[in-house]
């Protein structure tokens, strides 16, 4: 286990650094992509709610499911705009085979929305690896997080953080 977690400290420092992030209201987005695992409770409610306010607002997006093997991924990955992370996508410790593949370097999106509720490796090495103005989470990984905006909510469903943070979003007036 020792072994796994150092190689997985040494795949998040070999990440290149961040440069400052940038507000982005809700409303204001251009691009989205979201990262979610299909087996938690709740988020197929989540994930549709979000589809249909991305579609209705001409935001284009980009879902990326984590399957780690009860394969309730397949559900959305037939659907255009998912990407589907199984067992297999992923090495040794949990870093994404091809990620750059997946995610070029000159592609970058306005908003990062991260729905896992604890710190699990390869979400957020994702979330570091992708290009994103702003990014969103529900945890905090002490003074090392990805996130620029962490979304505590008394309930921990992933639609009342979904409606939490667009709410949050569209309410924070840039400066």
């Amino acid at each position: 286990m020792f072994f796994k977690k150092k190689l997985q400290k040494r795949a998040l420092e070999r990440l290149p650094q961040r440069g400052a992030s940038c507000f982005t209201p809700f409303s204001k987005a251009d691009s989205v992509v979201f990262i979610f695992d299909p087996d938690e409770t709740g988020i197929e409610e989540a994930v549709c709610h979000l589809e249909e306010i991305l579609k209705g607002r001409g935001i284009s997006w980009r879902g990326v499911i984590l399957d780690k093997g009860n394969n309730k991924g397949v559900e959305f990955s037939n659907k255009t705009d998912f990407i589907l992370l199984s067992k297999r996508d992923l090495g040794f410790y949990g870093m994404p085979r091809n990620i750059d593949k997946l995610f070029p370097a000159d592609s970058e999106y306005d908003l990062l929305l991260d729905f896992s509720i604890d710190y699990e490796f390869t979400s957020s090495f994702i979330s570091r690896f992708i290009s994103a103005k702003f990014k969103i989470g529900r945890y905090c990984s002490g003074d090392d997080s990805p996130f620029d905006f962490i979304t505590k909510t008394s309930d921990p469903t992933p639609l009342n953080f979904l409606k939490q943070t667009i709410h949050y979003l569209e309410s924070i007036k840039p400066a």
